[in-house]
């Protein structure tokens, strides 16, 4: 109401500007508007990446570590014994062994 009253005594000129500014005024909310939208879409995209690379973060662990598994197993193999080559084996055997059995006891409870 007390803009109505402000327009009816402005020029014609700074009636111009006035709906000028306040047409501005809408663009820059849409604007805004489209831009929170995009910013939560690219939000959830960045969360989908972290996921997917702690996953392959993961998968590149396990992969080292089986590659370290077989070439102990390989030197073994080659009569190329040493003992902290087979107490290293024995000690990863041991670790996978007690990892089954967390599971098991897990999938058991």
């Amino acid at each position: 109401m007390l803009l109505l009253l402000h327009l009816k005594h402005m020029t014609p000129t700074q009636k111009q500007h006035f709906e000028t500014l306040l047409s501005k005024a809408y663009k820059l909310i849409e604007l805004n508007k489209k831009m929170a939208q995009k910013v939560a879409a690219l939000e959830v995209e960045l969360a989908k990446t972290i996921e997917k690379t702690k996953e392959q973060e993961e998968v590149n662990q396990k992969l080292t570590e089986q590659i370290k598994i077989i070439k102990l197993a390989q030197n073994i193999s080659q009569d190329q014994k040493s003992g902290a080559d087979v107490s290293e084996l024995k000690r990863k055997i041991n670790e996978y062994i007690k990892e089954i059995d967390s599971c098991i006891v897990m999938l058991n409870d």
